[in-house]
């Protein structure tokens, strides 16, 4: 599917303010993940822990496709609604395939060359508007040995997230859903995916460097939990 035909999706009021925002800033993408390194780093390090080099993966929310670029798939697909995220991307990783669509669309997804080995959703799901009918999009890019990786922050922290982003400290997001680590488990289950891992971390700052968008909360030591879900399709597509 076309950039062109993509775009004809309707979406809501809330997911099109998101998407131009996301256009504005796109240009700028670079500059928020210099100045919030630490996290990213962290971030990518337990990812790649997680997810073998040389994996086909399918990133669904990949902004200008920096965390994709760096877990160096053999295969690698990103999607975002976010057009001008798209053409950063293009620019920055050209030997990578990347597509502007909205993941809700089901037309979309189905267009996409799948199966892949990971499927990887980062600080995106608070972005959608029917979470279950997206994780049940999913299974036509899913094997019974593909792994749907879902991280997202801690509901706990979404105020002071707010915050941070009114100081400049982290880059605006746009109106997102709050859910909490068991509503992430209850949607990808009813969606037809089954829990293989879910935890919580607490990243912990042990460097001169401070950590992302939250520098008022060094003194405490941490950073903010992030909820890590794995699951598998529990169709019988093999």
């Amino acid at each position: 599917m076309s950039d062109a035909a993509a775009a004809n999706f309707v979406t809501s009021r809330r997911k099109e303010q998101i998407r131009h925002l996301q256009d504005d800033l796109a240009s700028h993408r670079e500059n928020w993940l210099r100045k919030n390194a630490y996290f990213h780093a962290e971030d990518l390090r337990y990812l790649q822990f997680l997810i073998p080099e040389g994996s086909r993966i399918l990133e669904l929310g990949c902004g200008t496709g920096h965390l994709l670029a760096a877990l160096k798939p053999s295969f690698g697909v990103g999607v975002d609604f976010s057009s001008q995220m798209i053409a950063e991307a293009r620019k920055a990783h050209p030997d990578l395939t990347f597509l502007a669509g909205d993941i809700e669309d089901k037309a979309f997804i189905g267009s996409l060359n799948g199966p892949f080995d990971i499927v990887l959703i980062v600080d995106t799901i608070g972005s959608l508007d029917d979470c279950q009918q997206a994780f049940e999009n999913f299974h036509s890019l899913c094997t019974r040995k593909t792994r749907l990786i879902v991280a997202y922050f801690s509901h706990m922290w979404h105020p002071l997230l707010k915050v941070a982003e009114l100081l400049r400290q982290r880059m605006p997001q746009g109106p997102q859903n709050v859910l909490a680590p068991a509503d992430v488990r209850a949607l990808a289950n009813l969606g037809g995916f089954e829990p293989v891992k879910s935890e919580q971390r607490v990243q912990q700052h042990q460097s001169v460097a401070e950590p992302r968008d939250l520098r008022f909360a060094i003194s405490t030591g941490r950073r903010y939990s992030v909820l890590l879900l794995i699951i598998r399709s529990t169709t019988l597509k093999q």
